[in-house]
């Protein structure tokens, strides 16, 4: 029986280990580099009740992510140079993790997603930390660890709040980055029956750097408690504008982030509006006085 370990996703150190039906195409995408780039390979697996997955490629250069897919009949294959990349998105449910690459591909909208069991995590993030450090042009000091701890300490007031967004929020801050503002979503549900609970607003965090628009939220489902969370990623240079609007019959707002190419992401919050309209205004701001420059 083959064990359990063989369905994880894995590091590729060589052209040797990268598998056979994907080394014409790798060779060929990696044919200019110097030196072998960082790839990862996530064999097939089924994922539970979740879904079966095809077998993945990943690999990583300082200008553009490549990404293969086998499916029953094609390989699929994306490049996405850095510089056109929309957002990041990594999520982890319990064992189950994903990162999604959005961006745009010869003028058209175009994602990316692949799957990997948790226990590798760290094999992910660092196409996810190499990404948005390239994408923003951002430069990692010694110096920051001071400027480190004194930003991810303004999330110390969710301590009694909420525990896990305040960890999460904490460790999605790349060493140098200030928070300019930050906006928190708590739950809001509605209780029928005495015991029954129907959630209308799922809890979230929105981190204005001075980079990138960093969301983190929890997974959308009724049932069961909060296993995990979704973070996205989005250069402040892809966003086009950020608009609030009433949610069609009910008190709650809608919060839609519109991104270059047409692409956008939809927030919905409640009794959170001026925070919402000082966060929008800054964002505003950062993008004036990057004009200037």
């Amino acid at each position: 029986m083959p064990r359990e370990t063989s369905s994880w996703a894995r590091k590729i150190k060589s052209y040797q280990e990268i598998p056979d039906e994907f080394r014409e195409i790798f060779v060929s995408f990696s044919s200019d580099q110097q030196q072998f780039p960082y790839t990862i390979y996530a064999p097939s697996h089924k994922w539970g009740l979740r879904k079966r997955t095809n077998s993945k490629l990943i690999s990583m250069t300082d200008h553009k992510i490549f990404y293969a897919e086998k499916t029953n009949n094609e390989i699929i294959v994306k490049e996405f140079l850095l510089g056109n990349i929309n957002y990041i998105e990594h999520g982890a449910i319990l064992l189950y993790s994903w990162i999604k690459i959005a961006g745009i591909i010869n003028h058209d909208l175009s994602t990316a997603t692949i799957e990997f069991n948790t226990v590798v995590e760290t094999l992910f993030m660092h196409i996810i930390q190499h990404a948005r450090m390239n994408i923003n042009n951002f430069v990692v000091s010694d110096v920051n660890n001071e400027l480190y701890a004194r930003e991810t300490d303004k999330f110390d007031c969710l301590l009694k709040i909420d525990f896990k967004l305040m960890n999460y929020s904490r460790s999605s801050l790349i060493r140098g980055q200030i928070v300019n503002r930050f906006v928190y979503q708590p739950i809001i549900s509605k209780k029928y029956l005495a015991i029954i609970y129907h959630i209308k607003i799922f809890p979230k965090i929105l981190i204005l750097t001075g980079n990138e628009l960093i969301i983190i939220k929890d997974e959308e489902v009724q049932a069961g408690g909060s296993y995990g969370g979704i973070k996205f990623y989005i250069p402040l240079h892809r966003i086009v504008e950020l608009v609030v609007n009433p949610a069609p019959k009910t008190r709650f707002n809608i919060l839609t982030i519109g991104i270059l190419g047409g692409d956008s992401i939809r927030l919905k919050f409640s009794s959170v509006e001026d925070e919402l309209e000082q966060l929008i205004n800054e964002f505003y701001k950062i993008k004036r006085e990057r004009g200037k420059d």
